[in-house]
């Protein structure tokens, strides 16, 4: 017993680790990638707009600072909130924004980008799947 036992850790180890080059990778941080994918200099968990003014990442994400600098605003949209959800407001349609991998690599995060997907609110996604 003890033998079958670590022949199926040994296994289990050499399988983990012979998969990980080859498939696993990481998804980079979503504020992160809004900040590179604008332009904009990513520093100390901050991204810094243009005219040196500063905000943390995951804020600017959700819009609640650097509004004027957001991907929203840029493509033209207003910044606005729907049941805590930061949403977009752009050509009477509403959207929220996530990362898109935009290439094969797997491991660049300038290979990732922002896309706009048409807002769904809770409870509407709740009775589509009912």
């Amino acid at each position: 017993m003890k033998t079958k036992r670590f022949f199926n850790k040994r296994f289990f180890l050499f399988s983990l680790f012979a998969c990980l080059p080859t498939f696993c990778f990481a998804i980079p941080n979503p504020a992160s990638v809004l900040c590179s994918t604008l332009n904009y200099q990513a520093m100390e968990g901050d991204c810094i707009f243009p005219d040196g003014s500063r905000c943390e990442q995951w804020s600017f994400w959700r819009g609640e600072c650097g509004k004027k600098f957001h991907i929203c605003t840029v493509r033209g949209g207003t910044l606005d909130q729907m049941n805590k959800t930061p949403v977009c407001l752009m050509k009477e349609q509403i959207y929220t924004w996530q990362i898109k991998k935009s290439s094969e690599s797997p491991v660049k995060q300038s290979e990732w980008t922002i896309v706009f997907i048409p807002y769904v609110s809770s409870a509407a996604q709740s009775q589509q799947t009912q």
